[in-house]
């Protein structure tokens, strides 16, 4: 299993930057490692239950509850009821479900053999513990992600670039340091940073390099037997992988469309959906490389 643990903080100094919201992109960062728009994001922590995801090979997705019954088989319709299984679980500790996502994963595909022993499981995190209301108990989604961590084979952080530097979160790698330290001294093989909205670093913001140089010393300062590896630490915009997967699909509406438009100062559509142009946008979303 690989979670992808969502990392929240506060800003300071020169990181600090345009705030939307307490989302780090996490479940968004997740679809840009699948490749498809499968998962109910939102610009707010949004993961209250867990989803376990498994490779497709013939291309088809399918949604199934605890229970084993099939919840949804369309993706708006896997993305409503992952939203309705949020909105209960938010309700009511009670009502948390855990599902299992049978969808395509991008950088499975091909890898017969291999994908079949690979599960992705977006979960909560400390962030949605903290903030959460109306039924939850405080260290109830905390314990549950601690027990978590005993069974997984690889953790990926996703960090939020707007609101780096000391928070709640450090408290994910501490559980990392006391229960599976093996993890977490194998950062760039079995620990990886996402540093997630590296879109929005400004003109005289930090340079990317930068950026990961901060995230390794913030890291490491938190313990004094950890060095953690510059290669784990890829900076990433979920939302450029996403506008270039919809712009490769010719999935964006008008509003989409006008946006992208006055954002990348093109004067033509056509220029928009070209090839140069989308594969551009993918390779600085980072996930490439990732």
């Amino acid at each position: 299993p690989i979670p992808c643990v969502p990392w929240q903080s506060q800003t300071s100094g020169q990181y600090q930057r345009r705030v939307h919201g307490i989302s780090c992109g996490k479940s968004l960062t997740i679809s840009g490692l699948l490749g498809s728009g499968v998962l109910d994001v939102n610009n707010v922590a949004t993961t209250y239950s867990q989803t376990t995801i498994r490779h497709s090979l013939d291309g088809s997705s399918t949604l199934v509850d605890q229970t084993g019954e099939v919840a949804a088989t369309t993706i708006p319709d896997i993305r409503a009821k992952l939203a309705s299984a949020h909105s209960g679980a938010e309700r009511n500790v009670s009502n948390r479900v855990e599902h299992i996502l049978t969808t395509p994963i991008q950088f499975l595909e091909g890898l017969e053999e291999e994908s079949k022993h690979v599960e992705i499981l977006d979960w909560p995190g400390f962030n949605e513990a903290k903030y959460s209301e109306n039924g939850w108990k405080r260290g109830s989604v905390q314990e549950y992600v601690k027990n978590l961590f005993k069974s997984v084979d690889i953790v990926i952080n996703v960090l939020n670039y707007s609101q780096l530097d000391v928070g709640d979160d450090q408290r994910a790698l501490q559980e990392l340091h006391e229960h599976r330290p093996d993890i977490l001294q194998a950062s760039g093989q079995r620990l990886f940073f996402l540093v997630n909205k590296i879109d929005q670093r400004g003109f005289r913001d930090s340079t990317i390099e930068e950026t990961r140089t901060h995230v390794k010393k913030m890291i490491e300062s938190y313990f004094d037997d950890v060095s953690i590896s510059r290669e784990s630490i890829i900076c990433v915009s979920a939302s450029n992988a996403e506008l270039a997967r919809d712009l490769k699909k010719r999935q964006l509406e008008q509003d989409g469309i006008d946006w992208c438009l006055d954002r990348y100062n093109l004067d033509h559509e056509d220029e928009l959906f070209e090839d140069k142009f989308v594969e551009r946008l993918y390779r600085k979303s980072g996930f490439q490389k990732f």
